[in-house]
């Protein structure tokens, strides 16, 4: 589990496929907790509830204290442990979600999420980018040295997301974490990463999930 520091923003990537720290457990999928200027939110949650909490408490995170949620897409590996997670430690937090299927019961506090909007000043969401049927949200924080962007598995493509989070951001894009769901395959999409990378001054890329 990574801890990361960027001005006012702290990350710590709470579940992965994968485990560095002593203690904590891996799930397939992916939840990242972030504290930005005094406001700690979650950007997806994870497949698994016990496993969530769990590696928060080793990590000495205080899901507690959790103002908001993001989710990036509706796969089980990204949202399995909402519906606990709200009820336990965030029943009266706003949940920014992509689109629900219709005739689905919306929970008072989730909040659907189809264009770009500001969540508090600094963090704001891409708006929902769609995938053969899928919508997929991604979170943008700006910090002294550039946007920060998380991405869910990257389903509408990575360098489709960076493009969008760069116009919502209006600032360089200065990392990228989170998954990268089928990115590589192709050697032409590789290059064309690089070449925004280096254009747009990005220092930091962590591959998680996916």
């Amino acid at each position: 589990m990574l801890v990361l520091l960027m001005g006012a923003l702290e990350l710590c990537i709470l579940v992965d496929n994968s485990v560095r720290e002593s203690g904590t457990r891996a799930a397939w999928g992916l939840s990242i907790v972030c504290s930005y200027s005094g406001v700690q939110f979650l950007f997806d949650v994870g497949p698994s509830f016990r496993v969530l909490e769990h590696n928060a408490e080793v990590l000495g995170v205080d899901l507690g204290k959790t103002s908001f949620v993001v989710i990036s897409h509706w796969h089980g590996d990204h949202s399995g442990a909402l519906s606990e997670f709200v009820e336990k430690y965030c029943r009266g937090c706003r949940v920014y979600v992509p689109p629900l299927p219709r005739g689905s019961l919306v929970p008072e506090n989730y909040i659907e999420v189809l264009e770009s909007r500001s969540l508090i000043p600094g963090v704001y969401t891409t708006g929902c980018l769609s995938s053969v049927g899928l919508y997929e949200q991604a979170l943008v924080v700006v910090t002294d040295v550039g946007a920060c962007v998380l991405t869910g598995c990257s389903h509408p493509g990575l360098l489709r997301i960076l493009e969008v989070a760069r116009e919502v951001s209006g600032t360089n894009i200065y990392a990228v974490i989170g998954g990268f769901h089928g990115f590589g395959s192709r050697t032409r999409e590789v290059e064309e990463f690089l070449r925004f990378i280096k254009e747009n001054g990005t220092r930091m890329v962590c591959p998680c999930h996916c």
